[in-house]
């Protein structure tokens, strides 16, 4: 019975002892926040409000600019007629293929350089034999 209030004292004075030390350190962080409003420097907060102002006043001033260059000084040129009209006159507009296609349209056909192949045919009607060795 003994052991068990010895135990019960000491339990006792534990929590006492936590609960003054927690307590404690509320105290000190409540002092330290104090402390620490008190020698706020108000240049340095002077000095950021400046700079917040200045970057919100570029920012005014390049969404202005952006908006005013669309709106007002350059109008976009009306279009002429339906998109299906456009293209009705496009098409008109475009070379038929024709019956001469081939010609006309494939790219082999049009960058052909006949002058090579005539040098070709002098080049070998003179007797010589290409890749023979003496």
């Amino acid at each position: 019975m003994d052991i068990l209030k010895t135990k019960l004292a000491k339990a006792r004075k534990v929590i006492k002892n936590g609960m003054l030390s927690r307590q404690d350190a509320v105290e000190r962080a409540a002092a330290r926040r104090k402390r620490m409003e008190e020698s706020v420097d108000l240049t340095k907060i002077a000095k950021e409000a400046q700079k917040e102002e200045e970057a919100e006043a570029k920012k005014k001033q390049k969404l202005d600019e952006k908006f005013k260059d669309e709106s007002d000084e350059e109008a976009k040129p009306l279009k002429e007629g339906t998109s299906k009209e456009r293209r009705a006159k496009d098409r008109k507009s475009a070379q038929s293929k024709g019956d001469n296609y081939y010609t006309k349209a494939n790219v082999k056909n049009k960058n052909r350089d006949k002058t090579v192949v005539e040098d070709l045919k002098n080049k070998f009607k003179k007797n010589k034999k290409t890749g023979v060795r003496k």
